[in-house]
């Protein structure tokens, strides 16, 4: 069964698509269940039935979220063509995030900049005093780093430097000021992160409809509307 996204709407974003295509082996259901939310969501638009046989056939990771990510890793990596790799990371603006790597607050939010073509090039700095707090700025507009958990992070979250060294934000924090700068730029997709496990956090970017979607169907670490609207800056 061939599988063909829909053409973007009228505003350039790109539609609900159908489920995705077809397996004729016995997937794990979460996993396909996963793939098809996605989908429906407006990702994954270069999935075809060949490829997703390959991405639900290797079942090496044992938890369920660490499969899933095994699956976007190599969807997003693209068989190994750099090409492949970056218009799909582009597309769904796909931001993976490892304990292994050193990437500091201004490099995640630099990241996700270059992801987001509505807005031009993000700094962080500080307002004030050196222990002033931290914001994002982007030409006229910023967003503060509000992170509720800078003082208390959890033991398998993932740490990230501020400016500083000496002090932690998490990179969802980072995430929320860049959809609020985003918000005041008029985009219509947000960054929503996707459920991660011990060493792994993973974004895409999304419509609010999408975004809804995917929280219902339990694939994000936000676990109720009010969380995801104040993340993704949302009106309700």
């Amino acid at each position: 069964m061939s599988y063909h996204p829909p053409k973007p709407d009228e505003n350039g974003s790109p539609s609900r698509r159908p489920p995705a295509p077809e397996v004729t082996s016995s997937p794990d259901p979460e996993d396909l269940r996963f793939i098809n939310e996605l989908s429906a969501a407006g990702l994954l638009g270069d999935l075809d039935g060949d490829e997703l046989q390959r991405l639900l056939g290797s079942r090496a990771a044992q938890s369920e979220a660490s499969r899933h990510l095994d699956i976007l890793a190599t969807y997003y990596g693209g068989a190994g063509d750099r090409t492949r790799a970056d218009r799909r990371c582009a597309s769904d603006r796909f931001f993976l995030l490892t304990d292994q790597d050193e990437t500091s607050g201004k490099g995640i939010a630099a990241a996700l900049a270059t992801l987001s073509p509505e807005v031009d090039e993000i700094s962080m700095e500080r307002i004030g005093s050196d222990d002033g707090p931290l914001i994002l700025r982007c030409g006229d507009h910023v967003a503060a780093i509000v992170d509720e958990y800078e003082e208390s992070l959890d033991t398998d979250e993932i740490d990230l430097r501020d400016l500083d060294d000496r002090a932690s934000v998490t990179a969802q924090s980072i995430v929320q000021a860049v959809n609020t700068l985003l918000d005041r730029h008029g985009a219509d997709r947000r960054f929503v992160p996707l459920l991660g496990d011990i060493s792994r956090e993973a974004y895409v970017a999304v419509t609010e409809a999408g975004a809804v979607d995917l929280c219902r169907a339990g694939f994000l670490e936000l676990d109720t509307k009010e969380e995801l609207f104040e993340h993704c800056v949302f009106e309700n």
